[in-house]
C-alpha cells in the first residue's frame, strides 16, 4: 500500500499534469481523435500527434504549444472543417460528420479543461 502510494506522490510531484483529474480523458481523446482522422482517411496529423505525445510524456509546455497550433487551425477553412469519408459498409455520411464532429468537440472542452483555458 505504502508503496502505491509512494509512486502516486511521485508521479504527482513531477509531473502535476498527470494527477489533473482529465488527464486521462484528455489522453484518450486526443488518440481517439487522431485514430479516427487517420482511418478515415485524414493522413498524417503530425500537429495532433505531438500533441498526443506531449501529453503521454506529461509535457504541459508542449501541449499548450500544440493546443494552441491546433486551436488556430480550427477556423473556417481549417482542419475541423474536414467532411470525413465513408470507409465502412456500416458508416453513413451523417453518421462518420457526426463522430467526428462530437471528437473534436470532446477533444477541446478536455483539453480547456486540463489547461486551465477559460
Amino acid at each position: 500500500m505504502f508503496e502505491k502510494l509512494h509512486r502516486l506522490w511521485l508521479v504527482v510531484k513531477w509531473c502535476p499534469m498527470k494527477s489533473h483529474a482529465v488527464y486521462l480523458p484528455s489522453l484518450q481523446a486526443t488518440a481517439a481523435l487522431l485514430k479516427f482522422y487517420e482511418d478515415h482517411g485524414g493522413g498524417q496529423f503530425n500537429l495532433l500527434r505531438e500533441c498526443l505525445a506531449a501529453l503521454e510524456q506529461g509535457n504541459r509546455h508542449a501541449v499548450e504549444q500544440a493546443f494552441n497550433k491546433l486551436h488556430r487551425g480550427m477556423s473556417h477553412h481549417g482542419w475541423t472543417d474536414w467532411f470525413p469519408p465513408v470507409v465502412s459498409p456500416q458508416e453513413t455520411e451523417a453518421y462518420v460528420q457526426t463522430v467526428f464532429e462530437a471528437l473534436v468537440e470532446r477533444w477541446y472542452r478536455l483539453l480547456r479543461l486540463l489547461l486551465d483555458i477559460h
